[in-house]
């Protein structure tokens, strides 16, 4: 599913986290209402293309985007043979408040209601990020079969969603656009009502 890039073009940006220079995709709409960290571990240099069409949905809704993998190509590599590091939720939730703290500096998003959206390998780490960070104000998981993470969403302070693994793409996508348009957009419009 190559992403729709006819209404904004993606900027590839590199994020910092320590040592580590994390790819992303930006992509945001003139006058964004708010945006979305999306939280990958995908095997490539790149964000997964599932990842890439919920950026796309919420690019229609007004919301912007950060796509980010949250491992470097070198570990991606690695991680092929291993599976150690994309189920590491620590190492992951430090490199999402990398990238939310990258997304702080910009001046074109500083000031905007931050979301937080992950599926499969990175949900657990978003929720661990998500219950540090009160700058996220809403989170969407969408985790592997495998994974219990309802016991992870006690002590959330944003909304949170938990997805079923058994859901299409296109149905995680609007259900996490709407969870966003909710949680961010209807809050950022009503602190800018005089």
């Amino acid at each position: 599913m190559p992403m729709d890039i006819s209404s904004g073009t993606p900027e590839s940006v590199v994020v910092p986290a320590g040592n580590a220079r994390l790819p992303g995709l930006l992509l945001s709409p003139p006058r964004p209402l708010g945006i979305v960290l999306l939280a990958d571990v995908s095997g490539s240099t790149g964000c997964n293309p599932s990842t890439l069409f919920v950026a796309q949905a919420l690019h229609a809704a007004q919301l912007a985007s950060l796509a980010v993998n949250l491992l470097t190509s070198s570990e991606a590599a690695v991680d092929a043979h291993t599976g150690w590091l994309r189920h590491d939720p620590v190492l992951l939730a430090g490199r999402i408040h990398a990238a939310r703290r990258w997304l702080a500096a910009r001046e074109d998003m500083q000031d905007l209601p931050l979301g937080l959206f992950a599926a499969g390998p990175a949900s657990a780490a978003a929720l661990v990020a998500a219950r540090a960070e009160p700058a996220f104000k809403a989170v969407v998981c969408w985790p592997e079969p495998d994974q219990s993470a309802t016991s992870e969403v006690q002590g959330e302070r944003a909304p949170t969603l938990l997805v079923s693994s058994s859901e299409s793409i296109e149905t995680i996508a609007d259900l996490a656009r709407r969870w966003f348009e909710r949680h961010l957009t209807k809050e950022w419009l009503s602190a800018q009502a005089p």
